[in-house]
C-alpha cells in the first residue's frame, strides 16, 4: 500500500505490521507525565480521546464510537493549567464527516463548549503563555486553503494567523513552549509530491522552511524551542510505508538526526516531546498502533499501551 500524502497531517495511511513475531508479552510502564491520546477500536475510522495519568490509569473523554451515528473525536490538547482539553471532532457534522473544536472540561465530561462553527477545523494547539489557540482550518474564505488562524479559548477572535496572503497547504501547526513562535508543516506538489517543515516566529509569522525534500509532518518543538521533532517518509524509497522520527536545529539548512531506526514497513509517527522523554505512536512490535515513549536521545523505547484491539494515535504531555 502506498503512503498517502496529501490532506491534513495525521492522515498518512497506516499499515499494520503483520510480521507473525508480535511480542504481545512485552512489559508495559505508564507514561513519566500524564498524557491525552485518541484510540479507535482496530479497523474503525472513529476515534475517541483520552487520558491517561503518570500512574496509569486511563480515563475516556468522549463517547463517540459507544453512540449512533458513531462520530469521530481527536487531536487533543491540554490547556494551560491542565483543567480542560480542547479537541477537534465531527459529532455536530456526521452527515458531512468535517470536523470542529470542541472544549471539555476534565473534572466534569459533561462540561463541553462547541468553539468553532465554520468547519473544517481541527488540529488544536493551545498555547502555555498567551492561552490563544491555534488551529488549522479549510473554512470558505479569501485567504486560501488549508491555513491557520489563533482564537480565544472561549471561541472568540478567530482570526487569521498569517499576514496576507498566507501561506497555504500548511499542516498540524504547534505552538513552542514560549508561545513566541510556531512549528508546521507546508505541502509541496510533485513530482514526487512531499510536505517540509517550517517555523513562524511572532509578531509577523514570517514562514521559514527547515527541511525539504521528503515528507516530513506532524512536527513538535523541543521543551526549549531550539529543536524540532517529527515524522519522515522517503517519497523515493522503496519502502513508502516505513516512517521514522527525527530531530533537527530550528534553523534553516539544519541536518536532521534520526532517532528511530525499524524494520521494513514500520511506522514511528505523531511524538510530542517533554523534559527529557518524548512519547509517540508506532506498529513496531504489534499489529496495530501502540504508545510508546523514549528518551529524547532515541534510547529507552518502552510501551505504554499494548491493547491489540486498539490503534492508538495523537499522544500529548500534560505540561
Amino acid at each position: 500500500m502506498a503512503a498517502t500524502v496529501q490532506g491534513k497531517v495525521g492522515t498518512i495511511d497506516k499499515k499494520r505490521n503483520h510480521s507473525p513475531e508480535r511480542k504481545a508479552t512485552l512489559a508495559i510502564q505508564p507514561p513519566s507525565q500524564d498524557i491525552t491520546f485518541s484510540r479507535a477500536s482496530a479497523g474503525s475510522k472513529y476515534k475517541d480521546v483520552f487520558i491517561m495519568t503518570s500512574g496509569g490509569a486511563v480515563t475516556r473523554v468522549t463517547f463517540g464510537d459507544l453512540v449512533f451515528p458513531k462520530y469521530d473525536s481527536a487531536n487533543a490538547d491540554w490547556s494551560p493549567n491542565g483543567d480542560w482539553l480542547v479537541f477537534d471532532s465531527t459529532r455536530d457534522n456526521i452527515a458531512t464527516g468535517t470536523s470542529d473544536l470542541y472544549k471539555v472540561q476534565i473534572s466534569n465530561l459533561g462540561n463541553v463548549t462547541r468553539l468553532t462553527y465554520l468547519p473544517d477545523s481541527w488540529e488544536p494547539s493551545w498555547s502555555k503563555v498567551n492561552d490563544k489557540i491555534l488551529f488549522g482550518s479549510n473554512r470558505p474564505t479569501a485567504l486560501g486553503t488549508y491555513t491557520f488562524y489563533t482564537m480565544d479559548p472561549g471561541g472568540s477572535n478567530q482570526l487569521p494567523l498569517f499576514p496576507i496572503p498566507p501561506p497555504i497547504n500548511t499542516y498540524g501547526s504547534r505552538w513552542s513552549f514560549d508561545g513566541t513562535k510556531i512549528v508546521f508543516s507546508q505541502f509541496v506538489p510533485g513530482p514526487p509530491a512531499r510536505y517540509q517543515i517550517a517555523i513562524a516566529v511572532a509578531p509577523n509569522y514570517t514562514p521559514v522552511t527547515i527541511t525539504s525534500g521528503f515528507i516530513d509532518r506532524n512536527p513538535a518543538f523541543s521543551p526549549d524551542g531550539t529543536k524540532i521533532l517529527f515524522s519522515r517518509l522517503d517519497p523515493n524509497s522503496t519502502d513508502t510505508n516505513k516512517i521514522e522520527l527525527y530531530k533537527v536545529d530550528a534553523t534553516p539548512g539544519a541536518t536532521p538526526s534520526p532517532l528511530t531506526s525499524t524494520a521494513f514497513g514500520i511506522q514511528s509517527d505523531q511524538a510530542h516531546w517533554f523534559g527529557t522523554k518524548i512519547v509517540f505512536v508506532s506498529n513496531r512490535n504489534w499489529n496495530n498502533f501502540q504508545i510508546y515513549e523514549m528518551n529524547e536521545d532515541g534510547t529507552g523505547v518502552v510501551p505504554i499501551t499494548n491493547d491489540s484491539a486498539f490503534d492508538h494515535s495523537s499522544p500529548v504531555y500534560k505540561r
